[in-house]
């Protein structure tokens, strides 16, 4: 006896059908990452074989630059775009600002200079060992409030088809960015933090 197969599970077989069209099935997490290796000059290699080189840009205070030293990276800027003729990306990022040697720095500096304000006996040193105090306290609180601003750093990234490809583009890169923009490739281990933290955007390292 044959029995007819039920409108619904029809239209659940068809819409199972479907959703593997639409959603891919799960992937090794391995398989979502754009990149497979590191070579030892600091070079990325990504899945699909192509290579990339990152930069570090030198951070500048744009607030106290000089005129002249800010018209100097405008026009380095604009000889970058004019000599440099392929591909190539910046990147933004932002890391919290280590200041934890500086804090252990300062506090020890408050205990000698606590120390030294009371075991005194010389009435002329007094003014003089308060204000050291008072210094040693007003640098805590400096770099205390500094570890809560973010530091941002920008990197450079150009590519490249094939290893001597992207050197290339590397060698072009760097001479373009002169001493204002001071370009330092970026090794190894600092390099799988910044992967890290173009992946992961939102997550501080």
């Amino acid at each position: 006896m044959i029995v007819a197969e039920s409108n619904e599970n029809k239209l659940s077989g068809v819409f199972d059908k479907f959703l593997e069209l639409v959603i891919p099935k799960d992937k090794d997490i391995c398989e979502l990452l754009p990149y497979k290796k590191i070579l030892k000059d600091g070079t990325l290699v990504t899945n699909d074989n192509k290579y990339q080189a990152f930069f570090k840009v030198k951070t500048t205070d744009l607030t106290s630059i000089s005129e002249d030293g800010f018209m100097r990276m405008v026009n380095k800027l604009t000889y970058l775009n004019r000599v440099y003729l392929e591909p190539y990306k910046i990147y933004s990022l932002t890391y919290p600002t280590e200041t934890v040697n500086q804090a252990i720095y300062w506090k020890h500096r408050i205990q000698e200079a606590k120390r030294s304000l009371l075991s005194n006996n010389d009435p002329n040193l007094e003014t003089y060992l308060k204000w050291n105090l008072k210094l040693a306290y007003d640098n805590y609180e400096r770099v205390d409030l500094v570890s809560t601003l973010p530091e941002l750093m920008f990197v450079i990234c150009v590519y490249g088809k094939t290893q001597k490809e992207v050197k290339n583009h590397a060698d072009v890169m760097k001479q373009a960015g002169g001493r204002e923009l001071d370009l330092q490739r970026i090794t190894e281990g600092d390099l799988i933090n910044v992967i890290t933290k173009l992946m992961n955007p939102n997550t501080s390292l």
